[in-house]
């Protein structure tokens, strides 16, 4: 399990009358983020969410490392279609929260209507202290030895089977009761030779943050691309009362691959429909119709990456796609999903999950072990830095290697 270290300040107090205050987050006030209003399936939120008041309290947010935009920390209120008044944080992989008061505080235990692949082994992580999770009652409990005035709570990035990590927070009990720290694992695991950091990970909940390029549709269609909240795909179709000749790229938002070193672009898709005179035409006539574009950030044309190959068959099947985007390490990008259609052939183009991650070996592995009790750190490269900034970096000390993140 990997997990980024936050170092952070925390200030010990001595005891404290503090009373134990049960805040609901629908009385945060002064919300920082950027507003999205209520759009298909998904109630109006706060997306990336920043930082709110909760009392006394000023809770702050970050991605943690998690660059797509659909898993971003979110403050959801209810569709406006919902009986449900309840509003909720929503915590995904990586992200952080930080609780800070100048009280001082010691306990602090978190409810959520939905906890996923959070559990003792995949727990999240506390710049001091440490969590139990109470599956059954929906809760995490947090406690340290003593009184603190500001901790930073990391959501953990491995996957449980097909599961990302989320929790949905509706409340947070916080008190100066102090207590024995529980023995969870140790919140910085030993660094795995070859990183497989997600630089981009969407097309799983939204399409947060996609343009579809509907002004360049042609005559009859309003839209070619098309996400579809029922079934968690984009689509991308020129068919509507018969065919449609169209040309139109689904574009990504910018992915940061400024510190990548082998990035990879990987999803599933699905191709059916190429029909022609009502019969599907013969996949070795599949050409020209699907391609994977890239962009620059800032540049005014998309080059080609790859060309869809045909397919086994047309049906709903998904298959995997994997295309190497070595060439773009250390830049900014947007990947665009070219959909192409002609008068006599329009047919369907599923994708999601949408993963751009690091897959090759950083030089990491050939890191040489320095001796115990001198901690050494290296860039994602294997890089030996004599004073890391802030930043992502490996800490070498003794026989053990831990990825940590340092903040100044």
């Amino acid at each position: 399990m990997k997990k980024f270290l936050l170092s952070l300040a925390v200030m010990a107090l001595g005891a404290s009358s503090l009373h134990a205050e049960a805040l609901n987050v629908n009385d945060a006030t002064v919300i920082e983020g950027t507003l999205v209003e209520e759009s298909g399936n998904a109630g109006k939120h706060y997306q990336p969410l920043n930082s709110f008041k909760l009392g006394d309290y000023v809770v702050t947010f970050s991605n943690g490392g998690n660059t797509g935009a659909s898993n971003q920390p979110a403050y959801y209120y209810p569709m406006s279609t919902s009986e449900g008044t309840q509003n909720s944080v929503r915590l995904y992989k990586q992200n952080t929260m930080t609780i800070s008061s100048e009280s001082g505080f010691g306990k602090v235990v978190i409810t959520a209507d939905k906890i996923t692949a959070v559990n003792e082994t995949n727990m999240v992580s506390a710049s001091v202290g440490g969590f139990t999770v109470d599956a059954t009652k929906k809760t995490l409990t947090w406690v340290n030895t003593e009184t603190v005035k500001s901790v930073t709570f990391t959501m953990p990035s491995n996957k449980v089977g097909n599961d990302n990590p989320q929790v949905r927070i509706i409340s947070l009990d916080i008190t100066s009761d102090t207590g024995d720290v529980p023995e969870n694992p140790d919140p910085v695991d030993p660094v795995d030779p070859t990183p497989s950091e997600n630089y981009y990970d969407g097309l799983v909940d939204n399409a947060t943050g996609w343009n579809f390029n509907d002004a360049s549709c042609p005559d009859g269609l309003t839209f070619v691309w098309t996400w579809s909240s029922q079934y968690k795909y984009m689509k991308g179709s020129a068919f509507k009362n018969g065919v449609h000749a169209a040309d139109v790229i689904a574009e990504s938002p910018v992915i940061d691959l400024t510190n990548a070193t082998a990035p990879e672009l990987t999803f599933a898709y699905a191709l059916n429909q190429y029909k022609l005179n009502n019969n599907l035409i013969n996949v070795a006539d599949f050409k020209g119709y699907a391609y994977v574009m890239v962009k620059e950030e800032g540049a005014s044309s998309w080059s080609e990456l790859a060309e869809i190959p045909a397919p086994a068959k047309f049906s709903w099947d998904w298959i995997d796609g994997k295309f190497d985007l070595k060439s773009y390490a250390g830049k900014k990008i947007q990947i665009g999903y070219r959909y192409v259609s002609t008068a006599q052939v329009a047919g369907t183009w599923e994708i999601k999950n949408m993963v751009v991650k690091e897959t090759a070996s950083s030089g990491v592995a050939e890191i040489e072990t320095e001796a115990a009790g001198e901690a050494v750190y290296y860039n994602l490269q294997g890089v030996k830095v004599a004073e890391p900034e802030n930043g992502l970096y490996i800490k070498v000390q003794g026989n053990k290697a831990t990825k940590v993140l340092v903040r100044k």
